[in-house]
């Protein structure tokens, strides 16, 4: 018998080994994909997003529920390369995967996005993710908003349009940074647009400016920040401000969310119909000595005050709803939460600290309104000396527990509870509640001034408090 030298022993036992080791390891061995496979959704709908932009990332993940290691030998998108759409699958960017192992009872995490470029129109955008073998598939769906875009030159935080502006309806028009209007021009804005504001983004009207939202019921304008996806839609602080020096506001049929303050009115005239203003950090309207006539607001919730004035001013509202029930503290911002604030001063503190205050006379007149929320009163009534303040409360509805910080009863309003439809910030609703205190309860003297309601129903002989006359029965 032949002598195995120790060499050729040694060679002979590591291929034993390899032989053992891959015979017995039985994780490595991956049977052609036949099974059915479970998805965490069958359809994924990405928010809307913007031409000339990316959506965010969407996670699917897919299931083998079988005890079986799987190889899935294709996984693909329809289109292929002509796809809007972007996979990314275990750290790989493709349009086509193959060969994917699936380990039993374990899952796989495909990361999709739409990236999209220049178009002349609002469109769907769809696809399918396909499994080959299984015969199954994920729908891909979105809706692609054509956009135009408004920045400043690169480094800079402002820039300014200095001609006489119209925006129509035709694309929706995304605002980065702080936009100025040049002072003594207009910026008109048509029914049916969509103005959106990335983060921190404002828009300023210069002395003597115009800025005219007109909007109509059936095509009201849209400003917002400019994330579409659901958790953001009706979060605060997702923009700045739209401010006004020295300038008119015309606002009419129009829906502002989700920012810091809806209108900043510095020393600026407006009149504001049929508008809504919701989920703002600080102030629905801020107003510093402003002159305003508003006639079917409605303002849900803000972390200062939902009509927040300062330093004075003149303020005739009707038929208008202030609604507070921002809970102090909810997503990070806190405040006192109030209805309506009414001061005849302000403070201002330069850049050393020194703190300044100016007076100016209020005067406020409210007919048929409501003021309800969290705040133990509904409006907040805080004067100084050196300026009168005088407010009117005409047939309106004011919360008033706590009598000892102000007893609003010398104007016989109603203090109960207006049971709103819905006051949190993904459903904002201030339409009344059929068992309402605040039904029928309007004064017809005012009506000439709002003779519908913010949704164009007539007020007739029995109209209700607040901006809305239709009514919500419970249980229906």
């Amino acid at each position: 018998m032949p002598k195995v030298s120790l060499l050729q022993g040694i060679g002979c036992l590591i291929l034993s080994l390899i032989f053992c080791f891959t015979s017995c390891r039985k994780d490595l061995e991956y049977e052609l994909s036949s099974i059915s496979l479970r998805f965490s959704q069958d359809t994924v709908f990405l928010d809307t997003i913007f031409t000339q932009s990316n959506s965010e990332t969407y996670l699917v993940k897919v299931y083998n529920e079988s005890d079986d290691d799987i190889s899935i030998p294709n996984i693909y998108l329809n289109q292929r390369s002509n796809s809007s759409f972007r996979v990314n699958l275990d750290g790989m960017s493709g349009f086509e995967f193959a060969e994917i192992p699936l380990r039993a009872n374990d899952s796989l995490m495909i990361f999709v996005e739409m990236a999209l470029g220049d178009s002349d129109e609002n469109m769907v955008e769809e696809d399918e993710l396909v499994f080959a073998d299984s015969n199954q598939q994920i729908k891909l769906l979105a809706f692609a908003e054509n956009a135009v875009y408004h920045y400043p030159a690169e480094g800079e935080d402002d820039f300014t349009l200095n001609d006489n502006t119209t925006w129509g309806n035709a694309v929706s028009h995304v605002i980065y940074g702080n936009m100025k209007l040049a002072a003594s021009r207009t910026l008109n804005i048509e029914a049916g647009s969509k103005i959106y504001f990335h983060t921190k983004s404002s828009l300023e009207i210069l002395e003597n400016g115009n800025l005219n939202l007109n909007g109509t019921i059936e095509n009201p304008i849209i400003i917002r920040g400019d994330r579409h996806d659901a958790r953001y839609d009706s979060l605060p602080k997702q923009w700045n401000q739209i401010k006004l020096i020295n300038a008119t506001l015309n606002s009419q049929n129009a829906i502002i969310k989700g920012g810091t303050n809806g209108f900043v009115l510095d020393n600026s005239t407006a009149t504001i119909h049929n508008t809504q203003i919701y989920n703002m950090s600080s102030s629905g309207i801020f107003a510093l000595n402003a002159i305003i006539t508003g006639t079917n607001v409605a303002i849900s919730d803000a972390g200062d005050a939902c009509l927040n004035v300062e330093n004075g001013g003149t303020y005739n509202f009707y038929y208008s709803s202030f609604a507070n029930n921002w809970e102090t503290g909810l997503v990070g911002i806190s405040g006192p939460n109030i209805p309506a604030y009414l001061s005849n001063y302000t403070v201002e503190i330069d850049e050393n600290d020194n703190e300044t205050e100016t007076q100016e006379n209020l005067n406020g007149f409210f007919a048929n309104c409501i003021f309800y929320g969290q705040y133990p009163n509904g409006v907040y009534l805080d004067e100084h000396d050196g300026a009168s303040l005088t407010v009117d409360f005409e047939s309106c509805l004011i919360k008033n527990n706590d009598t000892a910080l102000f007893d609003f009863s010398g104007f016989n309003p109603i203090t109960d509870n207006p049971l709103f439809n819905a006051t949190i910030f993904s459903q904002q609703d201030l339409r009344l509640q059929n068992e309402s205190p605040a039904i029928g309860n309007a004064n017809t003297n005012y009506n000439s001034f709002a003779p519908q309601d913010i949704k164009g129903n007539t007020r007739g002989n029995s109209p209700n408090l607040g901006a809305y006359q239709e009514v919500v029965v419970v249980g229906e």
